[in-house]
């Protein structure tokens, strides 16, 4: 079938004291050799290879990137300290080991900003496929698509003008060249300008792909610290500001003495440095940075806060319920163990689900945008089933929209052998032990991994005619091994999905799959194979002593005879599928 391999194992246990005989098939499990369904796939153009925009990695890249794009906003502005005055001297010049620390940092902002126009080169093909493949559009060549990257306004370009050196320039090629003519006053108003011309778009490229994260993703930063450190990044970058006072001449007899003085002020100053003055544009500009201070103070601490309610709420949430869940269960007196269990299922359900039950989210939702939120969740789960591979869309659609996902922790026994059998399981994550007693104290175990299913018992229950009401009872015990991620199937949705779409269960294809990754069926395969092969070892076992062997009598014919019966016996009475399972 050219699928991958799932974990199964079958074993019989004997209390004769013999040899266990073990068989093992592994079946395969649904690879991800689909091209539709919200599957990653990794295609080859001139380029190199496509890279999935939905893979984790490139999520993570993505909230390093803006990082990086604030950490380059606080990079920029330091460009302005590489010039200094000296006090003895009474001259502007160029601070060569600070301005060659400030461009090593430009030049690796510049680098990661080089390496993401590379990204999302790459990327573009993928995300613009998917975009098409939504409104049916006919897809674009990798060509046109880099091709509509390199044209588009904030493609190529606006990224290259963004790590273009104007900074660099300015302070190793231009400020030199001004000091030395004595155009002192000129080298701030150079400087400013064209920082101007590059911050400026810098910023607004920052903000465009934050809302094209946002939009892509629903979210940009999956916890709290991503989110403190973008919004502490984002201060320092506004703290920026200068305030630039050239005073001119102190002395004008003396004409070649300049005071030249540079007052540096960072906005997020509350005015304890400022001095009093009678100028009203300077005591205009006081007035707008202590309120720019008060403002980006408050603003810091309002998004702090916001993130921290946001992390803590959901935990207190739990440890509230957990408070109540133990006066209640000591109220009751519930054992120990019980307890024990208890809190291991709610501590790990919120690990998985971070206290969002999202069949309460949904549940309210139109039922056209309820099936269609429930097929994209659940659709790559459902293909990892093989028993779902020949199915059509139509048929993975209504299941979808009736599976339910289930997190079962290590050592829960799911179902006994003998209870009826509520619903179907399809593994996701985790292993699970099946086992049922053949004859005569004899077990058969085996274990279920992801891509395997129980339950199957529903199947031949709601294709059998005439149909009976009563549910079939289990034909093994289901124990967790480890904490299990697994969705389900409810009886009331078997019926509904077997009953309307009958076509689809008696395909010849889909009656192997089943029979195939069917544990009873399995279970009685590998009882079969090792009694033909006890028999085989035995009957050898005489073939080779015939030679010693007088010619044998009736009696001894009627023995083997027997015993050849026995054999035949174990085999046919052996806990054998209902062969009504999938007619």
């Amino acid at each position: 079938m050219g699928t991958e391999e799932a974990p199964y194992t079958s074993y019989v246990h004997a209390e004769d004291g013999g040899s266990d005989e073990e068989s093992s098939s592994h079946a395969p499990r649904n690879g991800n050799d689909h091209s539709h369904g919200g599957h990653r796939r990794k295609g080859s153009w001139s380029l190199g290879g496509v890279v999935d925009p939905q893979s984790r990695w490139v999520q993570e890249w993505n909230r390093v990137f803006v990082l990086v794009c604030t950490a380059g906003l606080v990079v920029d502005p330091l460009f302005f300290y590489a010039l200094s005055i000296s006090g003895a001297r009474m001259c502007l010049f160029v601070d060569g080991w600070f301005a060659i620390t400030v461009t090593a940092l430009r030049c690796m902002t510049d680098a990661v900003h080089i390496w993401n126009m590379w990204m999302r080169l790459k990327t573009s093909y993928r995300t613009r496929r998917l975009r098409g493949a939504q409104e049916g559009q006919a897809p674009m060549s990798p060509r046109a698509v880099a091709v509509n990257y390199l044209k588009s306004k904030k493609g190529f370009f606006f990224d290259l003008f963004i790590i273009f050196p104007v900074p660099q320039v300015v302070l190793w090629v231009a400020a030199p060249v001004l000091i030395r003519r004595g155009l002192t006053t000129m080298v701030m108003t150079v400087f400013l300008i064209m920082f101007l011309f590059q911050y400026l778009p810098k910023i607004y490229h920052c903000i465009c792909f934050l809302r094209r994260l946002q939009n892509s993703s629903g979210y940009i930063f999956g916890t709290i610290w991503w989110g403190i450190a973008l919004n502490l990044i984002a201060y320092f970058a506004a703290a920026h500001l200068y305030y630039m006072k050239f005073l001119t001449m102190s002395n004008v007899k003396k004409s070649n003495r300049y005071h030249l003085a540079l007052l540096t002020l960072e906005s997020s100053t509350f005015g304890g440095g400022l001095e009093s003055t009678t100028e009203w544009h300077e005591i205009l500009f006081n007035i707008i940075v202590i309120t720019a201070g008060l403002l980006l103070v408050t603003m810091l601490i309002g998004n702090i806060k916001v993130f921290l309610h946001s992390a803590t709420s959901k935990k207190q949430a739990l440890h509230l319920k957990m408070r109540s869940l133990d006066w209640w269960m000591r109220k009751r007196q519930l054992p120990k163990g019980i307890r024990q269990r208890v809190r291991q299922y709610e501590r790990q359900r919120w690990a998985a689900m971070r206290g969002v039950d999202e069949c309460k989210m949904i549940q309210d939702l139109p039922e056209g945008l309820r099936k269609e939120i429930k097929y994209h969740l659940c659709l790559d789960l459902v293909r990892q089933v093989p028993l779902f591979q020949h199915m059509d869309e139509l048929v993975l659609e209504n299941i979808c929209d009736r599976v339910k996902s289930l997190i079962f922790p290590k050592g829960e026994t799911i179902t006994r052998e003998g209870d009826p059998v509520q619903r179907m399981l399809f593994i996701v994550r985790g292993h699970l032990q099946s086992s049922q007693v053949l004859r005569d104290g004899i077990m058969s175990c085996c274990m279920l991994g992801p891509g395997n299913f129980s339950g199957d018992e529903l199947l031949s229950w709601c294709l059998r005619r005439p149909f009976i009401e009563r549910l079939p009872p289990s034909s093994s015990t289901l124990v967790t091994l480890e904490t299990t991620e697994a969705f389900s199937l409810e009886a009331s949705d078997v019926k509904y999905v077997t009953q309307n779409f009958r076509y689809t269960f008696v395909n010849e294809k889909v009656k192997r799959s089943a029979r195939y990754y069917s544990p009873g069926w399995r279970t009685w395969a590998a009882v079969a194979i090792q009694l033909a092969w006890r028999r085989c070892k035995h009957r050898l076992t005489l073939a080779s002593l015939s030679f010693i062997r007088p010619r044998r009598p009736a009696s001894r014919c009627s023995s083997l005879g027997e015993e050849r019966l026995r054999h035949y016996a174990a085999l046919l009475t052996s806990p054998k599928p209902n062969q009504d399972d999938l007619p």
